[in-house]
């Protein structure tokens, strides 16, 4: 801008101004197709040019029929989509640009989300209880994606793993095993790709030793109106006791009332309980049960 005066022959200059001419928006990298694994998160980017550019991302869940807004982190070039589900696959997103040059938004073309399958977990293994030096089977299955299998041990309570050398189907056997595996942990680890590893709950080696009696029954005499006592002396894993009592010399025995432990005690007896006989069963349920004499 020239400033001429008549007055006072002079010419005054201002400043150069710059004329900045913006053309149209325009989309120069579309949203492109993504597959995410379920749990994990999913990202759409686009790339745009024009001036004050402002973003709506939208997705259709009905194949493009109807879009609506994404609310959260919507209004980005890049839409990140959280904590993706088997559900969302087919969904289709979008993103509606504004710039200061536009009276109606661009849109930009849609891409769809697909979803890649993992693995899962459908049988659980159970803890297995078995007698020492015989063998212990834990088995799971698994769904969904193929997967290569691993099983895995812990010997310190499931604070660390490690895996199994050899052991990798869905069944696990374990032979001959010792009294030094009892409460080791057992989980399988199946892996398919993309997704990763799924691992199944954790189930134990229960090791029972047989039971064993050191120590019979030994016969009682007592006086009508005293106390009658039976003990045995049994080895085993947890074992369970039950006295029987026979009244025919021996050839039938059946269970006592108040039997379930080493000692047996009759009180107050009576002349009618004389020659009866006593026997304990001592079981241990992972190794079978003995009688006594």
């Amino acid at each position: 801008y020239i400033l001429t005066s008549t007055a006072c022959p002079a010419t005054v200059t201002s400043a150069a101004a710059t004329l900045q001419v913006t053309g149209e928006t325009t989309i120069d990298a579309q949203p492109l197709e993504t597959a995410a694994c379920p749990g994990s998160d999913a990202s759409f980017s686009i790339t745009a040019t024009g001036a004050g550019l402002t973003y709506q991302w939208q997705v259709s869940t009905d194949g493009g029929s109807t879009f609506t807004d994404v609310s959260n982190g919507g209004t980005n070039s890049t839409l990140v989509v959280s904590g993706i589900t088997s559900g969302m696959q087919g969904n289709l997103y979008r993103v509606k640009i504004l710039s200061t040059c536009s009276t109606s938004p661009l849109v930009s073309a849609s891409a769809i989300l697909n979803i890649n399958e993992a693995t899962t977990i459908a049988q659980q293994p159970a803890d297995a209880s078995v007698c020492i030096n015989s063998n212990a089977v834990f088995t799971s299955s698994t769904a969904g994606a193929a997967s290569t299998y691993q099983w895995q041990i812990s010997t310190d309570n499931g604070i660390s793993y490690s895996d199994i050398n050899g052991a990798t189907t869905e069944t696990l056997t374990l032979d001959g095993v010792t009294a030094g595996m009892n409460n080791n942990l057992y989980r399988l680890a199946a892996t398919s790709l993309p997704c990763g590893t799924s691992y199944s709950n954790a189930a134990a080696l229960l090791v029972s030793t047989p039971p064993s009696i050191t120590t019979a029954p030994s016969s009682v005499t007592v006086c009508e109106g005293e106390n009658a006592i039976f003990s045995v002396v049994a080895q085993g894993t947890n074992p369970i006791y039950q006295w029987q009592v026979s009244t025919d010399n021996g050839l039938n025995f059946t269970d006592v009332a108040n039997g379930a432990g080493s000692i047996y005690t009759i009180n107050n007896v009576g002349t009618a309980l004389n020659n009866n006989l006593y026997h304990v069963t001592v079981d241990v349920r992972a190794c079978g049960n003995l009688t006594s004499d």
